[in-house]
């Protein structure tokens, strides 16, 4: 039953955890076919083994009892996952890279289309990359697209965050 369930494309907004999104942004890029919307989200996923849940668990904690556990581990698991939409095509963000500093945020990644039922880099195709940095000045970025309807390079513009916004 549950493998006939429709899987729910994430939506900006607060989510529980162990997701939550941490980089949500809008704007638009510059290039061959003039300019065009975007919209970038990335969520971070904490990881927890199987073995790790099972005893807490069988340990007959309350759910704040080990929620209070997991979020008091020195060293969490995290990966990201993420999203553009260009002009409302979806590229999935594939190999997140994101540092956010005291003053600074960059974001890096390659980009996979989702073609014939498949996303493309499940049969190893990368389409393209992006790169932003978004700092108390600018917000902007390099948008590389190898292949299918929007190829080409873009200058990618986001709309700016506050300067406590930027350190997450």
């Amino acid at each position: 039953m549950i493998r006939n369930m429709a899987h729910q494309r994430s939506r900006v907004g607060p989510s529980p955890e162990p997701m939550k999104t941490v980089y949500s942004k809008r704007g638009s890029v510059l290039g061959p076919a003039g300019s065009r919307a975007i919209k970038m989200e990335v969520e971070k996923l904490r990881l927890l083994a199987p073995s790790q849940i099972r005893k807490l668990l069988e340990d007959n904690k309350s759910l704040a009892e080990i929620k209070a556990i997991i979020e008091e581990d020195e060293n969490p698991s995290f990966i990201y996952r993420g999203e553009i939409w260009l002009d409302g095509m979806g590229y999935k963000l594939i190999g997140i890279d994101l540092a956010c500093k005291e003053d600074e945020t960059v974001l890096k990644a390659e980009l996979a289309e989702f073609r014939e039922g498949i996303w493309s880099c499940t049969i190893g195709n990368i389409v393209g990359h992006i790169e932003t940095r978004e700092n108390t000045k600018s917000a902007e970025g390099k948008l590389v697209i190898d292949d299918g309807l929007f190829c080409g390079s873009y200058t990618v513009l986001l709309d700016s965050l506050p300067k406590e916004d930027l350190a997450r």
